[in-house]
């Protein structure tokens, strides 16, 4: 273990030396580093040694053991909460490519977040080779072993925002999948996990893990499973809540026999039957009676505000509502589980992941007073929905998750927190 440890620590001095940038050598880079810090932090929470003192209670005078975990948690707590160190390069490639699709097909300078995404596609449309080329190195790198393991290939987790809870502070993180498959039935928690729960034991800190799965998607099956059971143990439920939101399905996305539902009071009452079925997964105790009355009073509230109480109701509406409740949920979720920090979780966290966390941002600006048409605002919820997804896949986020993200945004233009006021213990608001 203090041998691995040792690396890693190295590994990750090198990573920071500003030598090793891409521009500045031919040899191993930064980012080369970081993999081969990674790589060694798992070798040591995979060795015997550190099993061994996890699994049986080391002499509390045995400073090595006592080091070696300690630097190892605080390590794979500092994995998952590490800050973005490309930001203002990323919102600057983001900004040129909108500029040079306006340029191509004709569009005013000031244009909506819809419009813009539209700009982006267009544009991006003219390199379509990038995202196949980001599979083939992956299947490259994996070798004879083909598995699912978004961490240990790369998509590592980082601190995307932050929230401010009244007087209280919740970190939401970019997450994938915290698991390895090498079977399609059978799925593991990768180490760095275990040792980042065991980090929030010893900090008394708690993470709401909101798992985003598609509706009957049974790829996401084993997974899903794996991370639900987890706080129903005892060693970890203090430290990890989860709350399961299945997107997707008729209701959803308002398809099917849902698709002309514009009666509000007819909407009104298939929501309630909604939030029963497909909105009643968590891991926390939440009074059924309780739950369903301040979901139909948010809904109500949200109806009132964004479209003045209409009796007919859209179907982009009728969208914007289910995934603005959602979110909200999500903000009442943290007050009851009083969670330090929390993550949008799906299978690599780059679409349904990216697109939730880029609309609470939105939502917590809006509550807050600051204006979604102000440019620091608009830069940093493009860096939100594309950054990661841009480095990973060379791609967009899926047009319709990306659609769907940014018509419930702009519909939350004129949101007020005191307009919610009553729902909530909290007053709430965001920061980068």
């Amino acid at each position: 273990v203090t041998t691995h440890l040792s690396s890693c620590v190295m590994a990750l001095y090198l990573a920071a030396n500003p030598h090793h940038w891409v521009n500045h050598t031919s040899g191993k880079t930064c980012l080369d580093y970081y993999f081969d810090c990674v790589s060694f932090l798992r070798q040591a929470l995979v060795s015997s040694e550190y099993l061994h003192w996890m699994t049986y209670s080391h002499d509390p005078s045995d400073q090595e053991a006592h080091t070696s975990l300690d630097l190892a948690h605080q390590l794979c707590y500092a994995l998952f909460h590490r800050k973005g160190g490309i930001k203002q390069e990323m919102i600057g490639l983001i900004h040129r490519t909108i500029r040079k699709g306006k340029e191509a097909i004709g569009r005013p300078k000031t244009i909506s977040y819809i419009d813009e995404d539209q700009c982006l596609r267009q544009f991006l449309a003219h390199f379509p080779n990038g995202p196949l080329f980001k599979t083939l190195d992956l299947l490259r790198d994996m070798g004879d072993v083909a598995c699912f393991d978004p961490i240990g290939q790369g998509n590592f987790p980082m601190h995307r925002f932050t929230i401010h809870r009244g007087e209280d502070k919740v970190a939401c993180l970019h997450l994938p999948s915290p698991t390895h498959q090498e079977e399609i039935h059978k799925a593991y928690l990768v180490e760095e996990f275990r040792g980042f729960l065991s980090a929030l034991q010893e900090q008394r800190k708690r993470h709401l893990l909101v798992l985003l799965t598609r509706e009957a998607y049974w790829l996401d099956e084993a997974r899903c499973q794996l991370l639900e059971s987890l706080p129903k143990k005892a060693e970890v439920s203090p430290q990890l809540s989860v709350v399961t939101m299945r997107l997707g399905g008729p209701f959803y996305d308002q398809s099917g026999a849902f698709a002309k539902l514009d009666d509000w009071k007819a909407f009104r009452a298939q929501f309630e039957e909604w939030i029963l079925k497909e909105r009643g997964s968590c891991s926390f105790v939440v009074e059924v009676g309780k739950r369903v009355a301040w979901s139909l009073a948010l809904l109500d509230r949200l109806h009132q505000v964004l479209y003045q109480g209409s009796a007919k109701v859209s179907l982009e509406a009728r969208q914007s509502l289910i995934s603005l409740y959602d979110l909200f949920w999500i903000m009442k979720a943290l007050e009851l589980t009083e969670a330090t920090s929390m993550s949008f979780t799906c299978k690599d966290g780059l679409d349904f992941g990216a697109a939730q966390g880029a609309l609470l941002y939105g939502i917590l600006c809006s509550l807050d007073g600051k204006k979604l048409q102000d440019q620091p605002s608009k830069d940093y919820i493009r860096w939100l929905l594309y950054s990661e997804v841009l480095l990973q896949r060379e791609r967009l986020v899926h047009e319709e998750v990306a659609g769907r993200c940014l018509k419930a945004l702009e519909a939350c233009l004129s949101l007020e927190m005191e307009n919610l006021q009553d729902l909530f213990r909290s007053n709430w608001s965001s920061s980068a």
